[in-house]
């Protein structure tokens, strides 16, 4: 399904970008953009958020980042405080306003660059999960101490649990939605195919 999409959406690409014998004819232009090589569609998408969902997006994950990291042992620590700092920065400087999908490689909006590295924050909470449970579990193993003691750690592991599971869902939910889009966006680009191209790809 998924090689499937590839071709359609290469197919779309190459048929409406200019030939190159066109483009050997057009006078050179240092100023211009070309958007065909620029933007990608997952980009747009992220810059035509509307500002209302994108800072309810961005701070669902700082609120998430703020309670649930982060072990100050774990390894990957210092990018989840980058990602935090960014979605931070986008807030205040109001860049989720941003909505033309128009830039250059070499200075992407803040904007899309908040929500790529927000595209990291489930995996990286995951990931502490993971590494907290793991910490906790050696410990209780080799714990000798009062039995107080260990129902606290107990009880730490039990939340710890909670917490990954509720990512993990999150996760689920998420991949299930991209997947759906995918499919949409697939149907879409098969049917603006020609007949006789739709029933050679059904035949691959």
């Amino acid at each position: 399904m998924f090689k499937r999409l590839q071709v359609v959406f290469f197919i779309l690409i190459i048929s409406i970008l200019p030939s190159k014998s066109e483009e050997e004819k057009k006078p050179i232009d240092s100023g211009t953009i070309d958007l065909g090589k620029l933007i990608k569609l997952e980009d747009q998408k992220y810059l035509l958020t509307p500002p209302k969902k994108t800072i309810k997006i961005f701070q669902s994950s700082i609120n998430k980042i703020n309670t649930e990291c982060c072990d100050n042992d774990f390894p990957k620590k210092n990018r989840l405080e980058d990602i935090k700092e960014t979605l931070e920065k986008c807030l205040t400087t109001n860049c989720e306003k941003k909505l033309i999908p128009i830039y250059s490689k070499k200075n992407p909006p803040l904007k899309l660059t908040a929500f790529k590295m927000n595209n990291e924050v489930n995996d990286l909470l995951l990931e502490h999960g993971n590494f907290k449970y793991n910490k906790i579990s050696k410990k209780l193993s080799s714990q000798t101490s009062e039995t107080s003691d260990k129902d606290q750690e107990i009880q730490k592991l039990k939340e710890t649990v909670d917490k990954m599971l509720k990512n993990y869902q999150v996760k689920i939910s998420n991949l299930e939605k991209e997947n759906k889009e995918l499919s949409e966006k697939f149907d879409k680009a098969y049917k603006m195919l020609p007949k006789v191209k739709q029933k050679k790809f059904d035949e691959n």
